[in-house]
């Protein structure tokens, strides 16, 4: 089972993580990996102090591990507090300090529209990993509910009728912040292709693919894959911009690489569909050479 570093002392965060992760793997807090000390958020960004935390602890622990970040974005106030959410009342304040100044700056505002953003920054074999879950949803007039923490007294999620707050950990997991930017980060590590392949296009690795390490190139591939989907599409009678009247918009992309590629291969790539929802799907790509040798996927 794989054991993953949670670059946190908020025993509340680990509390929420672990009841996401469940038994899928092994999570230590810094705690429990012997690790004493408070790690900075010098940054203006959530990116940015999730890379700090996480590059943080895989320097001093070379294992694999993995940090977050979160902000409540107040439309009506121009995104504040955001990433300054733990610290808006001061660097001293607390999370009841913290909303009272929220209330106080919303008091007169009739827009009261917000969403929680996490960043979740996973370091692996060298290797980082960007994973954003948001969360939309409404600022209340006053605090309402004892459980979860931070902001979670004052906000309600869209689709819901009472704040995280007034939730049990289940229910507030159904719309978590934390769970989605979680899921996409789990979806990484269990990558596999599905057992339907939908189409396997081929493509050479040309010249212009090579780079100064005389193999195919990171942005190289990235490129072929475009193309095969491309293809694969076209073999349909589609294009990116019109399936049947809809357009596609592909919001990320992981590659895990496998092996080296050269000049003159002919990469094989496989296709397959999984996680087909209303408004989104997954597409699955495994990349392997003339001699079957896995080269990404």
């Amino acid at each position: 089972m794989l054991t993953l570093i949670f670059a946190t002392n908020n025993q509340n965060k680990i509390k929420e993580i672990s009841s996401i992760l469940g038994n899928a793997f092994t999570l230590l807090s810094l705690k429990d990996a012997g690790i004493e000390i408070d790690i900075p958020e010098p940054w203006d960004t959530l990116e940015d102090n999730a890379k700090e935390k996480s590059g943080t602890i895989v320097k001093l622990t070379q294992q694999n591990c993995f940090s977050e970040d979160t902000g409540l974005e107040v439309e009506g106030l121009n995104g504040e507090p955001g990433v300054k959410s733990a610290r808006y009342a001061g660097d001293s304040a607390n999370a009841e300090k913290n909303i009272d100044k929220l209330l106080q700056h919303l008091k007169d505002s009739h827009n009261r529209n917000a969403r929680f953003r996490t960043v979740i920054s996973l370091e692996m074999q060298g290797k980082n990993f960007l994973f954003e879950g948001i969360c939309k949803g409404k600022i209340t007039h006053a605090k309402t509910g004892n459980n979860g923490f931070g902001y979670d007294p004052v906000f309600v999620p869209d689709g819901a009728s009472k704040t995280f707050a007034a939730m049990d950990i289940d229910e507030k997991n159904r719309y978590s912040h934390r769970k989605k930017a979680l899921e996409k980060l789990i979806a990484r590590l269990n990558l596999t292709l599905p057992e339907k392949i939908l189409a396997t296009i081929k493509i050479p690795v040309r010249i212009n693919d090579i780079n100064y390490g005389n193999h195919l190139g990171n942005h190289s591939l990235v490129s072929i894959l475009h193309e095969a989907r491309m293809q694969w599409l076209s073999g349909g009678g589609f294009s990116e911009l019109d399936i049947k009247g809809s357009g596609l918009i592909m919001t990320e992309l992981a590659v895990e690489y496998k092996a080296e590629s050269f000049y003159g291969d002919v990469l094989s790539i496989a296709i397959s569909v999984a996680d087909i929802s209303r408004a989104a799907f997954d597409l699955y790509y495994q990349v392997s050479n003339q001699q079957g040798k896995l080269i990404a996927q």
